[in-house]
């Protein structure tokens, strides 16, 4: 791993492959072509982290940075497959917030759910209504 600028600088007359990954998750191959010869990477003073033994941990910081895959002597030819990972601190610190937040609003809707559906307590029933009386007969008057 190096400044890309650097990487840039000592890549320029050699042939290589590019990979170039972009922030959306595509990807990109081309072949630059050159003629020169790489210069053994191990002498270059510009590596911020390297490894020979197939695992690196590099702790990131700001900048352009490039990921290059030599063989030790700088010759071409590399078959490689390559997987990366990082770790992010404070995603464990977001994580059980939401843990918790999410715990919070389930026993707040398990709650508004309970009081929503119980069951309303039954109404007294009326007092029956008061049989209608009879009719008065009408008089008559004479």
């Amino acid at each position: 791993i190096a400044p890309s600028a650097a990487v840039d600088r000592y890549l320029a007359d050699a042939t290589y492959d590019r990979v170039d990954i972009f922030r959306d998750g595509d990807a990109s191959l081309s072949r630059i072509g050159g003629t020169g010869v790489l210069d053994e990477p191990t002498s270059q003073t510009f590596w911020v982290a390297s490894t020979t033994t197939g695992s690196l941990e590099w702790d990131a910081t700001d900048g352009e940075w490039a990921v290059v895959v030599l063989n030790a002597d700088g010759s071409p030819g590399v078959d490689v497959a390559v997987t990366g990972a990082a770790r992010i601190p404070f995603v464990r610190g977001i994580a059980a917030v939401l843990i918790v937040l999410g715990v919070f609003g389930l026993g707040g809707g398990a709650t508004l759910t309970y009081f929503g559906v119980r069951r309303s307590p039954e109404p007294h029933a009326p007092n029956p209504p008061a049989a209608p009386s009879p009719a008065e007969e009408p008089v008559a008057v004479a």
